[in-house]
């Protein structure tokens, strides 16, 4: 089994261009950020959307709820932020 788990949280996006987010040069696809791997979402791909924002002053909501697709045991989540 894989160290690393990188989860599809493109159905989760709720920011981006499409809802006046810029953030020049940021990556998406399947890239590594200290040797972890991340498949982050391609804005241009899904409507303009690429990032999940949290909280009243990002826009976004308070909570959201992910659903992995096969349940494993987790000793931690890694956000790229």
């Amino acid at each position: 089994m894989e160290k690393f788990l990188p989860l599809d949280l493109h159905a989760n996006a709720n920011a981006g261009p499409a809802t006046g987010g810029q953030i020049a040069g940021f990556s998406h696809g399947r890239v590594r950020f200290w040797g972890i791997p991340f498949d982050l979402t391609d804005p241009a791909a899904n409507g303009g959307l690429g990032w999940i924002a949290l909280g009243p002053a990002a826009g976004g909501a308070s909570t959201i709820t992910i659903t992995l697709p096969t349940p494993v045991t987790a000793g931690g989540l890694v956000v790229a932020h």
